[in-house]
């Protein structure tokens, strides 16, 4: 089994991949993706073999930055062109969280400013709307 770590390298998303504490490769920062400065970014396995991303990315359209998606391949490839779909604002100093449908898709979860929000998709597509379901609050 192929594993694959991801994190927030100097403002930058850092991807590397080995099996258990060795590290295969050289770890790399794929197209120089921002990640917002005290954040995180998260991954979940795909039934097909490849790794979801999701982190708070830093842009000019929102002030605290938006979620941006990403899919990667078990060697750190990254699959197409990461997105901020939507360009869906997040709080600043919040990281998301991701996980695996039982269909293949994931779901991703995040502090949309203040209120917990939803959206769940394949690749950097999310299908359907994003929602704050309830307008439930989240510090």
């Amino acid at each position: 089994m192929v594993d694959v770590a991801a994190w927030n390298g100097g403002g930058n998303l850092w991807l590397a991949h080995g099996t258990g504490t060795t590290i295969t490769g050289q770890p790399a920062d794929p197209d120089t993706l921002g990640v917002s400065a005290g954040t995180n970014p998260v991954l979940t396995a795909l039934s097909n073999g490849d790794i979801q991303a999701a982190w708070h990315g830093a842009d000019t359209q929102n002030p605290d930055g938006s979620l941006w998606l990403a899919q990667i391949t078990g060697d750190t490839t990254i699959l197409g062109q990461p997105a901020d779909p939507d360009v869906l604002g997040m709080a600043a100093g919040t990281s998301p969280s991701i996980v695996t449908r039982t269909d293949g898709s994931w779901e991703v979860a995040w502090n949309g400013g203040g209120n917990l929000w939803l959206a769940h998709g394949t690749g950097t597509t999310i299908i359907g709307q994003p929602a704050d379901p309830d307008t439930l609050g989240i510090v």
